[in-house]
């Protein structure tokens, strides 16, 4: 009865959350445009603030510098072994492939991930995150872009990679190195800093779990390709490089368990959602807003069990 207790403290939130969400778009009580909007200040305001916080005056030795070059190149032998394995399931959409690599980290992952462990060890996973949106934006993503553009310029993938959540990142890290994040850190001054970005930071969880409920469809679902894609990915991602990840992880930081668990919940995140964006004409739109909420919904079930290890 605990050991169910504690499982539901942790996953009940999430299912309110979507459900609320769902509410909201089946109602009408918020339209499309206000959820953007909503989205939006939470990824260029809110998020922001609590990665800087995370990352500001961690520690950052040769293991942290190791761990974002291995997810950077996890998720290019994600996409190269994602192209293998699409070809021999014969998934007809051609964007299949990138869908067996990369994650949703702004608008689900670091939600989940705070839920679960708390705001204040969350550089646990976006560590991981930082790692592999490298190559995610500038690769993999790139890539996408050409098969509609046929060029890519220098200055719309720098416009790709500078993104607030990035950025705020890339700010914490420095501080890291640099010593500034301990020295203020340790100072009266850095306290009151530090309230204030928890506080801006603090709907981050729930309002981001509220948008992935609005936006979960499941209507003209191709289901051969789709759940195809999904096995594709399952076997790619979560099994193959994650299993080879979760091992280096484990020697790499073998007193700290957190990174591991981060590990876990990393590879159980659906692919990221700026897919969307790139993809060309109706017929693939139509197949990643399907294939996507579908694998949001079995990353939810994936967290609940994730959470009963946990608790």
């Amino acid at each position: 009865m605990e050991r169910f207790l504690g499982i539901s403290e942790v996953a009940l939130p999430v299912i309110v959350m979507i459900a609320i969400g769902a509410w909201a778009r089946k109602t009408k009580f918020l339209s499309e445009s206000g959820i953007e909007e909503i989205k939006s200040l939470i990824v260029k305001v809110c998020l922001p603030a609590v990665l800087f916080a995370a990352f500001y005056n961690m520690r950052f030795t040769w293991r942290e510098s190791l761990t974002l070059g291995v997810f950077a190149l996890m998720n290019l032998a994600a996409f190269a072994f994602g192209i293998l394995v699409c070809a021999l399931l014969k998934i007809k959409t051609p964007v299949a492939p990138f869908m067996c690599a990369t994650i949703e980290g702004g608008s689900i992952g670091y939600a989940l991930f705070m839920l679960l462990f708390g705001q204040s060890d969350l550089y646990h996973f976006a560590l991981f995150d930082a790692g592999g949106a490298v190559t995610q934006w500038a690769v993999i993503i790139s890539i996408l872009q050409l098969r509609i553009k046929g060029k890519l310029r220098a200055s719309e993938l720098a416009k790709s990679l500078a993104t607030p959540v990035n950025i705020a990142i890339l700010a914490g890290i420095l501080c890291s190195v640099t010593g500034f994040g301990q020295y203020l850190s340790s100072t009266r001054a850095g306290s009151i800093f530090e309230d204030v970005l928890n506080f801006v930071g603090a709907p981050v969880g729930p309002i981001i779990i509220m948008t992935v409920g609005y936006g979960l469809t499941f209507s003209n679902i191709e289901w051969s390709d789709t759940l195809k894609t999904v096995l594709a990915r399952m076997l790619v991602f979560a099994l193959f490089m994650g299993g080879i990840v979760y091992y280096i992880v484990g020697r790499m930081y073998p007193s700290d368990p957190l990174y591991r668990f981060g590990a876990v919940l990393y590879f159980i995140m659906p692919p990221t959602y700026a897919y969307g964006v790139f993809v060309n004409g109706k017929d693939e739109s139509s197949f990643l807003s399907a294939y996507l909420a579908l694998y949001t919904l079995i990353t939810i079930f994936g967290y609940i069990v994730l959470a009963s290890f946990v608790v």
